[in-house]
């Protein structure tokens, strides 16, 4: 099955990660940028609309080996809204992955997926 996932280029970090929040968008944007929007969009996605992996039962995933993303596009649009051109305005792209579904959780809102990374092929 194909996933779609927003991610960094080059090393899978994806929308939410860690390193994002705090270094990754100067290193496109500048460090003068004005990227508030992201603390706002953190704070947007908690919640229902936006359950966290321990909320959707994949806690399981949240190992190293997976990564969330979802599984059309259609979904990645909800989820992100018009945060999505703020996301590739930092640098950040979609990707896309083909996946062999046993390989693929489907979160219980079934509004995301998790997958492992390492059975995962990037075709885009």
């Amino acid at each position: 099955m194909r996933v779609y996932r927003v991610e960094a280029p080059g090393n899978n970090k994806g929308a939410y990660a860690h390193p994002f929040a705090y270094a990754y968008p100067f290193e496109y944007m500048g460090e003068d940028a004005d990227w508030s929007w992201y603390d706002r969009m953190c704070r947007k996605h908690m919640g229902s609309d936006h359950p966290d992996p321990y909320e959707d039962g994949m806690d399981y995933a949240t190992s190293w080996d997976y990564r969330f993303g979802f599984p059309s596009m259609q979904h990645l649009f909800r989820w992100f809204g018009g945060w999505l051109q703020h996301l590739l305005d930092a640098g950040q792209k979609v990707s896309v992955y083909e996946v062999e579904e046993r390989f693929v959780a489907t979160g219980k809102s079934g509004r995301q997926v998790a997958f492992n990374l390492e059975r995962a092929t990037r075709i885009k």
